[in-house]
């Protein structure tokens, strides 16, 4: 799937400052970042926050969206058990 995003000028320009102090970082997942690489990462981080729910960057996630008011942590539960997720001490996700 291919998508555009439109953003404002001011937030392009403080993602690019963020962008410009990640050069030269080496210990990272996804290499340089560019904007699409960026919002590729992030958008593969939702994906995570429901496949893989325990991971770092799906409950990191899950935490964004919550503070956003997209998702509850009752609502994030019953998401999963439609799904058929399940997580707990015992369960192992893979």
């Amino acid at each position: 799937m291919k998508i555009t995003v439109t953003i404002s000028d001011a937030n392009a320009a403080l993602i690019q400052t963020f962008l410009d102090a990640t050069r030269g970082v080496t210990f990272c997942t996804h290499g340089p970042l560019d904007m699409a690489k960026l919002t590729r990462m992030l958008l593969e981080d939702v994906a995570l926050m429901v496949r893989r729910p325990g991971s770092w960057e799906g409950s990191n996630m899950a935490t964004v969206m919550t503070s956003h008011g997209y998702i509850s942590p009752s609502s994030l539960l019953a998401l999963f058990v439609s799904l058929g997720i399940r997580c707990g001490p015992d369960e192992k996700q893979e």
